[in-house]
């Protein structure tokens, strides 16, 4: 949830590790607000989440009550930070000085209260993550994202 909501880009297979665990946890970090990255003049990411067939299949399937614990539970993570909104915003802007080029306006930041849905209620923000979230699960361009990336480490 922390990335969905950092807007942390160039969420592909090869920036996704798993722990033996069978944890997600992500890599590389070089894009984030929402500024996306494009390859051969194409938008490569085209959903606020990233969310693949291959990860609900892994959770038992869309629908199945294992997908379904996954969205309770990134909709509580999304309450907890929602209820902390103004520190993470606060510590956004303490960084504004640090020169990175997708930050540096208070306009820049103004993307994570977009996506903590800051003038929603707490199931207006619910259900706008379950729909990014299934948005994420149809997103073709992801599946080919991915493939590319298969293919050029192959």
């Amino acid at each position: 949830m922390g990335t969905h909501v950092l807007g942390i880009g160039d969420r592909h297979n090869d920036n996704i590790m798993i722990k033996r665990t069978a944890e997600f946890f992500h890599i590389d970090f070089g894009h984030f607000l929402g500024n996306k990255k494009y390859q051969f003049g194409l938008l490569r990411e085209r959903t606020a989440f990233v969310l693949t067939p291959e990860m609900a299949v892994a959770m038992g399937g869309e629908g199945s009550d294992g997908y379904e614990q996954f969205l309770q539970l990134s909709c509580q993570a999304l309450q907890v930070l929602r209820r902390r909104a103004d520190e993470l915003i606060n510590l956004l802007l303490l960084m504004l000085p640090s020169g990175m080029p997708e930050l540096r306006s208070r306009d820049d930041i103004g993307f994570v209260s977009e996506m903590l849905a800051l003038g929603r209620t707490d199931e207006e923000a619910s259900l706008m993550f379950r729909q990014e979230a299934s948005k994420g699960l149809k997103d073709f361009m992801k599946r080919v994202d991915n493939q590319m990336h298969i293919l050029a480490h192959a």
